[in-house]
């Protein structure tokens, strides 16, 4: 397995309690890969990953959508549950969006200047909340989903008691500037 951000996580909190040592959190943007639950299983049980996306656990129609797309126009790829999958197909949305808002005879300022003036961009509700894009450079999400490795490591699950739209989002502010 190639080394990447969420395999260092799991790596350091494995380390960890195969030396004794007791985590009490373990937690960052990256590790929300299948891969890491079969190459770490019961080893990084409780570690968490926070992300912008709806989770694949959720199971909501938007994340259906997604996994049909994959179904269908990638039907080679290994699994329609990657957050790489899942990523490009939010950028090719966003795209998409774009072109639609650029008119009929799109320019790069037209594109820029259409996605701009789009204050409730979802992803198609894939997103944890809607996204301003008039007001949005620079600002981080507000809203994020958890989800966290069960016990047996097998699995992800979706961390609950959020205060987000749906209970499942855990939202604040963003801090400073």
């Amino acid at each position: 397995m190639a080394s990447t951000a969420g395999d260092v996580l799991a790596g350091a909190l494995r380390a960890v309690r195969a030396g004794g040592g007791e985590v009490r959190a373990a937690f960052g943007p990256a590790g929300y890969d299948t891969g890491l639950l079969r190459a770490y299983g019961p080893s990084i049980a409780g570690m968490a990953v926070y992300m912008a996306n709806s989770p694949f656990e959720l199971g909501s129609p938007a994340v259906r959508t997604f996994q049909n797309a994959m179904n269908t126009y990638a039907p080679e790829a290994s699994e329609t549950g990657g957050l790489v999958a899942m990523q490009a197909y939010l950028a090719a949305d966003l795209f998409l969006r774009g072109l639609a808002a650029a008119g009929p005879c799109p320019s790069r300022a037209g594109f820029i200047g259409g996605l701009r003036q789009v204050a409730d961009y979802t992803a198609g509700g894939l997103l944890a909340e809607p996204v301003d894009l008039r007001t949005n450079l620079g600002r981080v999400s507000r809203c994020l989903y958890f989800v966290r490795a069960t016990h047996s490591g097998a699995a992800f699950e979706v961390m609950p008691g959020g205060d987000g739209p749906d209970g499942r989002q855990w939202c604040g502010q963003q801090l400073g500037g």
